[in-house]
């Protein structure tokens, strides 16, 4: 086989994958003296979508198929009914190939009853498929109901309720009996019904509780109800359903209707006591009622009282109490029933906290909270609204001051409205430095220096200061306090200005209040003389050498030496030298006689004066 014939061969069998069809058939269900189309259905792919096969319609007779009509689209030739022998019915094919029947009538069910469609497209191949066609009639009257008896039954019997009889239709139509939205089961049994309607001698078939009477292919049905009545069948509605139509719900109508009430005699067995609410609360208004089955009716006897209703006034001490309703009759031998209600209180007496609410610093105490209630609660401690203990005791160990403050203990069960609380004020009392002073202070003579006495009491200290000297103290002017925050105080002493007399110096903060009293202890450092600083050196040296100039200045102007305002200031030396030895006054005699001995270095001293400027 050559290139060209094997690829002409898989395009030949590639073309004749993608060309195919299915067919798509479905029965056929229509009412009687209706049209019926019967359409012969297909799905088709490639090059076949728009081709146009032949169709073919045939109808089973025994073990044959026979044509009765063939169709192709466009080919009038081609198409047309085919005689087929005994077959005398009316037909023809739609211009899609659907085969339709006009006015159908329940005959249809045996001559067109089961049919065959066969859709050829030539190359590609057939295929043909079978189609139930089938024809209905709807029952043409409305149930119809009636008592036999009388309508007062006695419970235990096995009664014959009534029947339920319908119209005539295909196929035949189905009873079914109902009490209230449940299907009722009658008791099998043969029953006595006159076979003839008066009409074309129909004949009727008895099937247990049903009997059917036929008329050509149509039959009516008639079906007693009949039952082994009980207590729950007392005044209950039954009602019979008649289903008439095709087989496909939608092809199907129903048509009801409902039995007269009647009444069933029989004894109390149940008594029922019912409340508005399984649960009260303390406030609460109960309500009861209470009513029995039983036909006659019982009396009713509730908590004592001739009466269906009571209400109550729900209090605590109602919980646990049992209401009791009792059935009676008049007859001495017919026991009464009972039913018993018992009330169910939920409540709460409230949370009760105990423990002693003062304890001292660094001590400890024990709150604990309770609470009566139904059903039980839990507890919880808070404080500021966080959660810090979850049972019903609280202990305070090592009681600082930030412990202090308002606790609350919360009782809460499922019910939420029982949710409760209480609360207790905590209370701690003492006293503490609050940090400690320096050991020694720094500071120098003429400075002054601050002490500072912190603490934190309950209730509010009282601060003194004392100056020591050896195992003696000196108490000092009081000094004032001030609450920083909370239990926290501060008292200052300001010390000054320091002397040397002042060292090692020992003060001494006492604070104290009904609880205890602490000490804190200051001492001053050794105090040295302030020395002067350079700085102030030099001023006084400059001050003392400008008094010094000062003095020989005015000396030096009393003499003369230095001129007055109005002079010459060009006098020299010895004109100044023979004006001072001119104003010198005479020297007294006594003073000459005193005077010691002049020594040369003296009088050469004085020679050089008397020269000026010293020069020889």
């Amino acid at each position: 086989m050559n290139a060209v014939c094997l690829l002409v061969l898989v395009f030949a069998v590639y073309s004749q994958a993608q060309n195919s069809f299915e067919l798509m058939l479905e029965d056929v269900e229509v009412a009687e003296n209706t049209d019926a189309k019967i359409p012969c259905s297909y799905v088709a792919t490639g090059e076949l979508v728009t081709e146009s096969p032949t169709i073919k319609w045939k109808v089973e007779q025994g073990d044959q198929l026979h044509v009765i009509y063939t169709f192709k689209q466009d080919d009038e030739a081609g198409s047309g009914p085919r005689s087929v022998e005994g077959l005398n019915r009316t037909y023809s094919v739609d211009d899609d190939g659907a085969l339709v029947i006009p006015t159908a009538t329940l005959a249809d069910n045996k001559i067109m009853g089961k049919l065959n469609c066969e859709v050829d497209f030539g190359k590609t191949g057939s295929k043909n498929g079978a189609i139930m066609f089938s024809v209905y009639a709807v029952a043409d009257t409305n149930p119809i109901i009636m008592l036999e008896k009388d309508t007062i039954f006695e419970a235990g019997e096995k009664m014959d309720i009534g029947f339920c009889e319908t119209g005539f239709g295909y196929p035949e139509p189905k009873i079914t009996f109902y009490r209230g939205g449940e299907e009722v089961e009658s008791s099998s049994g043969s029953e006595s019904l006159d076979k003839s309607d008066g009409e074309n001698d129909a004949l009727s078939e008895f099937l247990g509780d049903k009997a059917t009477t036929s008329k050509g292919m149509k039959t009516s049905s008639k079906r007693y109800l009949k039952k082994l009545l009980t207590k729950e069948d007392d005044n209950a509605q039954f009602y019979c359903m008649v289903t008439s139509g095709g087989s496909k719900p939608a092809n199907q109508q129903q048509r009801n209707a409902s039995f007269p009430l009647f009444r069933v005699h029989y004894p109390t067995d149940t008594v029922t006591l019912r409340a508005s609410s399984k649960t009260s609360f303390v406030g609460d208004q109960l309500s009861l009622t209470c009513d029995a089955n039983g036909n006659p009716s019982p009396s009713i006897i509730l908590d004592g009282q001739p009466s269906t209703t009571m209400n109550i006034d729900v209090t605590k001490n109602d919980d646990g109490r049992e209401i009791t309703c009792s059935a009676q009759y008049s007859q001495p031998d017919v026991e009464a029933i009972r039913e018993v209600y018992t009330i169910n209180v939920v409540y709460t007496d409230g949370v009760k906290v105990s423990g002693d609410g003062k304890v001292n610093l660094g001590g400890s105490t024990t709150l604990s909270c309770s609470v009566n209630s139904k059903p039980p609660s839990t507890v919880h401690w808070t404080k500021n609204g966080v959660v810090i203990s979850n049972s019903g005791e609280l202990m305070i160990e090592n009681a600082q001051f930030n412990d202090a403050g308002t606790y609350e203990c919360v009782a809460e069960n499922q019910f939420n409205q029982l949710k409760s609380s209480d609360t207790v004020d905590v209370m701690v009392k003492g006293i503490k430095l609050k940090s400690e002073p320096a050991i020694e202070l720094a500071g120098e003579a003429g400075e002054e220096v601050q002490l500072t006495c912190m603490v934190s009491g309950n209730p509010p200290p009282q601060i003194n200061w004392v100056k020591m000297s050896g195992e003696e103290s000196t108490d000092l002017e009081q000094q004032p306090q001030a609450s920083t925050s909370g239990n926290e105080y501060t008292s200052i002493l300001k010390v000054g200005p320091l002397t040397a007399e002042m060292s090692k110096a020992v003060y001494e903060c006492r604070a104290g209040n009904e609880v205890d009293s602490v000490m804190s202890r200051y001492t001053l450092p050794e105090i040295q003389q302030a020395s002067a600083s350079p700085t102030a050196g030099i001023i006084i040296g400059i001050l003392v050498a400008l008094l010094v100039i000062a003095v020989i200045v005015a000396v030096l102007y009393n003499k003369g030496i230095i001129c007055k305002k109005g002079e010459k200031g060009d006098e020299n030396a010895e004109d100044i030298a023979v004006e001072i030895n001119k104003e010198e006054p005479p020297a007294d005699a006594d003073v000459e006689a005193g005077k010691p001995e002049e020594t040369p270095a003296a009088a050469a001293e004085k020679e050089e004066l008397l020269n000026g400027n010293g020069d020889p």
